[in-house]
């Protein structure tokens, strides 16, 4: 048990697992005790019977300790595990550390960081461990409203991870147009100076791009978003209509009163500006 307990601090173990290597040891201790297989574990783990070490329990408090000491230590070990956790934030697509936004599940590959299993393991198993991260151990990268790890899951991130790594896609808002209000093709993509290398221009059309495509699309029919991923909606509100009494091409700035569909609530104010192009105003 002490070895076992000594190699899963690089090697974490999911809890059934533990439970599977932990059993050979239980049937012993029952069977020399003279106690029948069917005795419930909890006799054998109290304070005042054997006090057996429970192996996932072990692995848990280890595991936790290790995560609170590597960030607040004064060592060389600190600027390792930075480098660790920022480096997997990278490797996952996200726009703040993973020690704020961690949702993966454990699973077989996830021994390959230390971090990511133990915190995999905390979340996935109902446990808490409550401490503020320093700013410095933040990474909050800005740049844009909408990051891609608050509309796809942290699993669709990772399989996708090449793509996003490669272009450095980290907003919704790198997928829309100068308007905020329609997602551009992945040719304009491409288009833009930040990717006129050439290995950019071979790449077809990713599946993260479809992906993002069946949420945010407002209709197979139209490049026009939903109304809650547009861009203009943070601020303004967007009125699209197929029988628009107002000369769009007009450069004039009209008050008028609308519907809010959102709010269900009338709204009157002054037109922002006129989108000729996909026939509507923002208010």
């Amino acid at each position: 048990m002490p070895l076992l307990e000594y190699r899963i601090q690089t090697t974490p173990l999911s809890q059934l697992e533990c439970n599977t290597f932990s059993a050979p040891i239980r049937r012993l201790l029952k069977h020399n005790s003279h106690f029948a297989i069917s005795t419930p574990d909890c006799l054998f783990k109290g304070n005042n019977f054997y006090c057996l070490n429970d192996l996932w329990n072990q692995q848990m408090k280890s595991l936790s300790t290790t995560l609170l000491y590597q960030f607040n230590s004064k060592s060389l070990y600190k600027t390792i595990s930075k480098i660790r956790l920022f480096k997997l934030q990278s490797n996952n697509g996200l726009h703040l550390s993973p020690l704020i936004t961690w949702n993966l599940p454990f699973n077989n590959k996830s021994y390959k960081n230390l971090i990511g299993a133990t915190l995999s393991l905390i979340k996935q198993n109902g446990l808490e461990i409550s401490f503020k991260v320093h700013n410095s151990l933040r990474n909050e990268i800005f740049g844009g409203a909408i990051p891609l790890d608050s509309l796809l899951s942290q699993k669709i991130l990772l399989e996708n991870h090449h793509i996003i790594n490669k272009f450095s896609l980290l907003f919704l808002d790198q997928f829309l147009d100068n308007e905020g209000s329609s997602l551009i093709t992945w040719n304009d993509i491409l288009e833009r100076p930040l990717y006129s290398n050439s290995s950019f221009r071979k790449t077809n059309v990713p599946k993260i791009y479809k992906i993002i495509s069946n949420i945010v699309l407002d209709s197979n029919n139209s490049r026009l978003v939903k109304n809650n991923y547009r861009l203009v909606n943070r601020n303004n509100f967007t009125l699209d209509s197929c029988s628009l009494e107002i000369n769009l091409a007009d450069k004039k700035l009209e008050y008028i009163s609308a519907l809010n569909t959102q709010l269900n609530q009338p709204i009157i104010g002054k037109i922002a500006r006129k989108v000729n192009t996909h026939n509507n105003i923002v208010i």
